[in-house]
């Protein structure tokens, strides 16, 4: 059951990141201001069954465990997300990898934090979050 709930998680996961990143390149494609900083709530949302699937089973868990889980299957997912997707939507724009916006007003606060930091650092940085959060998932799961 764990293996289907984190397959089906995978699933989920891809679509919305591919229909995140298609509709950005879209939106930039076509002039528009894309802001990633505001619609982060909604790609949250959209996230939202995706750590849920990773957070089940909770069986006789108690209140703290669950909440545990839940944390640790958000982080890993955010942090995966935030790094899959700022590569993607730099490639699909002509960039490198690592392309940390243009110093705008509207920049995502993510890439104001990153722009202090060179390439390596910034994926020691990402890369380091997403271990940990899996690291932790994989205790807490198994």
């Amino acid at each position: 059951m764990i293996l289907l709930n984190i397959l089906l998680a995978a699933v989920l996961f891809y679509v919305i990141l591919k229909w995140d990143v298609k509709s950005d390149l879209k939106k930039l494609n076509e002039g528009k201001l894309v802001k990633h900083g505001v619609e982060w709530v909604f790609r949250a949302l959209l996230l939202s069954p995706t750590v849920l699937l990773l957070s089940l089973p909770f069986y006789l868990d108690s209140t703290l465990e669950i909440i545990l889980k839940l944390s640790i299957s958000a982080a890993l997912t955010a942090f995966t997300f935030w790094e899959l997707f700022d590569g993607l939507y730099n490639k699909g724009r002509n960039m490198p990898w690592r392309y940390n916006g243009s110093d705008e007003a509207h920049d995502a606060s993510t890439d104001k934090f990153l722009k202090k930091y060179t390439a390596k650092q910034q994926a020691f940085i990402k890369l380091g979050l997403i271990s940990i959060s899996l690291i932790a998932y994989l205790i807490v799961k198994f």
